[in-house]
């Protein structure tokens, strides 16, 4: 493939914002060479990951049985977990648990007597701490089955929905009997996708528009989310995503200074949001998953426009040198804001930059992915919207109302 050059104009630096520009229609030069290798490395790999999960689902299906059996006992509703197993000391306590206090209730009911009601807590309290001791046990248990398997979680990255070359496939599976290596056998659709070539893995291209936002909510693991617009791209086993959201920090956790940069930049933007534990900033969060370099490529960047126009604004670059899942945030400038509302799309580049990073310095494309501009206007502009207009701020202080005391 011929690589466009451009003139650098000084924009190696981390910065904030989207990206947009045209795809390259030939597969980067190492493209070949990095496919072939992880469809050769991904067969003993998730080899491993499905004898680990195997090995972990009995664990796994306990845990999510003693969390029902929790869930059961907080809302005394002993039909959503029924029938329980007799043959199991733990749901045979559950059984006499609900029998006990459907009795104790009925004696409340006849006597007001409070000690009734200190024996119905208690006995509540004693069980659901068993319960969270035999949790606690399973996830030991978990975590040290996981240990034996070394660090297979990190080197099953790259192949987790990846897509494989079903010759090499086929070839490194020789005697082995995986899920991957039956899905590469068998040319039916499976959970896995294949090509026949390792150049056709460039031909996969796939843009999903970007999301409708939705409130400030509180995630079922208790962290906050929602309040997030997401677009994202494919090209090969290169993904991209970008998502617009409120970056949300505890004064307490940053200096002075920091706070003050918060409050000034919504100041500049004009948006309405007051909390005393908490500063906001409309935010950028980028994912960038890439195995390594393709085609001599030394830096991502996210843009908008073409690189080659000088007002490209260039928002965000790393070095090709980090690989693996990439991730940042930042919050979002101004102008970058603005240009997005107005549906200027975003591109993902990656760039060849020679020993020169001087203002002028030429650097050659080697691929570009563009994100599609579907659903952006509106997405952004309602997310914006309700970031600016204070409704973000009493959501927060409703989900996470202010301490006197902190913390």
């Amino acid at each position: 493939m011929t690589p466009r050059s451009f003139a650098l104009l000084a924009f190696l630096t981390p910065a904030v914002a989207p990206l947009s520009v045209g795809a390259q229609d030939e597969a980067p030069a190492g493209l070949t060479a990095v496919e072939v290798e992880r469809s050769r490395a991904c067969v003993p790999i998730l080899s491993r990951l499905e004898t680990l999960n195997r090995d972990l689902e009995p664990l796994s299906n306990r845990a999510i049985r003693i969390q029902q059996l929790d869930q059961a006992i907080a809302l005394e509703d002993s039909a959503s977990v029924a029938p329980l197993d007799t043959s199991d000391p733990l749901e045979t306590a559950v059984g006499q648990w609900f029998t006990q206090d459907a009795n104790l209730g009925r004696r409340w009911a006849e006597t007001q007597d409070s000690t009734v009601l200190t024996r119905r807590r208690e006995a509540r309290t004693e069980l659901r701490q068993r319960l969270r001791d035999e949790l606690q046990v399973l996830t030991e248990q978990g975590q040290a089955r996981v240990a034996t398997a070394g660090d297979i979680q990190n080197e099953a990255q790259s192949c987790q929905g990846a897509i494989f070359v079903r010759p090499v496939v086929v070839e490194a599976c020789a005697g082995s009997r995986s899920e991957l290596c039956q899905a590469a056998a068998d040319t039916a659709a499976g959970p896995f996708r294949f090509v026949a070539a390792a150049e056709d893995v460039w031909n996969v291209e796939e843009l999903r528009p970007w999301t409708q936002p939705g409130p400030l909510q509180i995630l079922p693991e208790g962290s906050l989310g929602g309040a997030r617009s997401t677009v994202r791209a494919r090209r090969g086993n290169v993904q991209v995503s970008v998502a617009l959201s409120p970056m949300i920090r505890e004064r307490a956790d940053i200096s002075a200074e920091q706070a003050a940069e918060f409050d000034a930049n919504l100041d500049s933007l004009g948006f309405t949001f007051e909390h005393p534990r908490f500063v906001m900033a409309p935010a950028l969060e980028v994912q960038l998953v890439v195995e390594r370099p393709l085609g001599g490529e030394t830096h991502y960047m996210l843009h908008f426009g073409d690189l080659s126009d000088p007002p490209n604004q260039v928002v965000w670059s790393v070095p090709a040198s980090q690989t693996g899942p990439i991730q940042a945030a930042f919050p979002a400038a101004p102008g970058a804001l603005a240009r997005l509302t107005q549906g200027q799309t975003l591109n993902l580049t990656a760039v060849a930059l020679g020993e020169d990073t001087g203002e002028g310095a030429e650097a050659d494309v080697v691929y570009s992915i563009p994100m599609t501009g579907v659903n952006q206007t509106p997405s952004l502009e309602a997310l914006l919207g309700y970031m600016a207009g204070g409704q973000l701020g009493q959501d927060l202080a409703r989900l996470v109302p202010p301490t006197s005391g902190g913390g």
